[in-house]
């Protein structure tokens, strides 16, 4: 039997002084919004399969700089973490990824953090289950122009009875990044599955769905902004084969709205923003192709040089000289048709193609180290900021996540939302702290419940420089927080990234 998750009381009222200092008709404005709230959370009990699960998560859950940015991300749009954000982040570089391979990771845990707070922004704090873990999964690969990867964000939930629940949203896709990556597109699937397990045998349910969603940013070079565009289009689930589960009552589908986010963002200082990324394969095509018309020249010259001694030899009424045995080393291919004959040249030419591609090797390693020169050298004063606004579609007959939990109807996504979203970073100890703050309206898919507010902000601090014991270039660890806060919700976190 399901052991039944406990319901979610509504905390009194808090009186205190921060709530005296707001002025008398905001007071009262969240007021008729509160009580509207209350009488939504007093819902009847699900018993008919006529509603759809509206999966759409409000607050900011992903990396710590993401989070510190409020969640203004469309425009910036790299690492992987940033998939989920805008399809482009596929292929869009950071200045620093100058190899013709790069690849990235991601890493999230939530473990319980979050107990006790309005997630879902319905009005009731108390997000209460036997337990439950957040879990963000990534990996990108970006070979030149081209990147390609996903990214996995499951709600695990112990729901009762040896029963779990989890819900899972991934986006799988690739970008192309075009003009030296200053247009970025992307393209992938975003699909949605829930799923509800008894112990270790087969899932009793599982919905699967899976939906397209596009990208694009720009970001010319030498300029202080980009711009960030991503639309998804709508996801539905496939239909249950029968209306109850594990004494739960199933949806209809689980739905993903349609979205549109539109992002901007600006960096003030001596730090540039965007940078032509050069692919140092294509240099070496380019640098290789010039040596091969060198030598084609070269080869060009000794021909005629050689035809015009023939000529001169046939009108002096003399033999044609004869040509001198060559060593295997230097010796022109056989059937070499109008390769030149003369052994003293094919010596000479040898010679020369060994310093041109020893030199070549050089030159190239050059540029590449004078490009991570330049990259050391930038500036590391600036300001950035991001804004971006985001406008998700309505769900038929929707409920929310914890609604469908605790078996409780309370509509959900009836109306479009409309959120705002804006952060500000940079480096006020120069090589050792970055911090960034920023804010978001996070708009409530409940009728009744008003917009959220969201205060956020997050910090890197420079550790130390390693190589893995010889087996990788060294790279420099950082250590960052993050924290996220707003009536009856607070989320903060920890990790460990790479310092840039």
């Amino acid at each position: 039997m399901r052991r039944q998750s406990p319901r979610r009381t509504r905390p009194a009222a808090d009186p205190g002084p921060h709530r005296a200092a707001r002025l008398w008709l905001a007071a009262l404005l969240w007021a008729l919004a509160s009580t509207g709230a209350r009488a939504q959370s007093d819902g009847e009990p699900l018993t008919e399969s006529d509603f759809n699960i509206d999966f759409v998560v409000g607050p900011i859950l992903g990396a710590g700089r993401i989070i510190g940015l409020g969640g203004a991300y469309t425009a910036l749009a790299t690492g992987v973490d940033g998939t989920r954000w805008n399809p482009a982040t596929y292929a869009s570089r950071d200045q620093w990824a100058l190899d013709w391979l790069e690849w990235d990771v991601a890493f999230g845990l939530i473990p319980g953090s979050l107990r006790n707070t309005d997630f879902d922004n319905d009005g009731d704090s108390g997000f209460e289950y036997d337990s439950f873990i957040f879990l963000t999964l990534g990996l990108g690969f970006q070979f030149g122009e081209l990147g390609v990867g996903g990214a996995v964000t499951t709600q695990s939930y112990e729901i009762g009875g040896g029963t779990n629940l989890s819900l899972t949203v991934g986006n799988w896709g690739g970008g192309y990044a075009f003009l030296k990556g200053q247009l970025v597109l992307g393209l992938s699937a975003r699909t949605v599955s829930l799923t509800i397990t008894e112990g270790a045998d087969q899932p009793l349910v599982d919905f699967n769905g899976t939906g397209p969603e596009a990208g694009a940013v720009l970001r010319l070079s030498d300029e202080p902004w980009r711009i960030g565009l991503a639309a998804r289009l709508p996801v539905e689930s496939d239909r249950a084969d029968t209306p109850v589960a594990s004494g739960f009552v199933l949806p209809q589908q689980v739905r993903l709205p349609w979205e549109i986010q539109l992002g901007a963002a600006w960096q003030i200082g001596p730090r540039p923003l965007n940078g032509a990324w050069v692919n140092p394969n294509l240099e070496r095509v380019y640098a290789e192709r010039a040596m091969h018309a060198a030598r084609r020249a070269r080869l060009k010259e000794q021909l005629e040089r050689e035809e015009l001694d023939r000529r001169v030899d046939l009108a002096a009424g003399s033999a044609p000289p004869r040509v001198a045995h060559l060593s295997p080393r230097v010796a022109p291919p056989r059937h070499s048709g109008d390769l030149p004959q003369d052994p003293s040249w094919w010596e000479e030419e040898k010679d020369r193609r060994l310093r041109e591609e020893r030199e070549l090797r050089a030159q190239l390693e050059e540029d590449a180290l004078e490009r991570r020169r330049n990259l050391r050298a930038m500036s590391r004063r600036y300001l950035l900021m991001s804004a971006e606004t985001i406008l998700v579609g309505p769900t038929d007959s929707g409920i929310g996540v914890e609604s469908f939990l605790t078996q409780v109807r309370r509509g959900s996504g009836q109306d479009l939302s409309f959120g705002f979203r804006f952060g500000v970073e940079g480096e006020p100890i120069a090589q050792y702290v970055k911090m960034r703050a920023g804010s978001y309206f996070e708009p409530s898919r409940f009728e009744g419940v008003p917009y959220r507010v969201h205060g956020t902000i997050g910090t890197d601090i420079r550790l130390f420089s390693w190589d893995l014991f010889g087996l990788l270039d060294e790279f420099t660890l950082s250590l960052g927080g993050s924290a996220d806060v707003a009536e009856r919700y607070v989320n903060l976190g920890v990790g460990i990234g790479l310092w840039h």
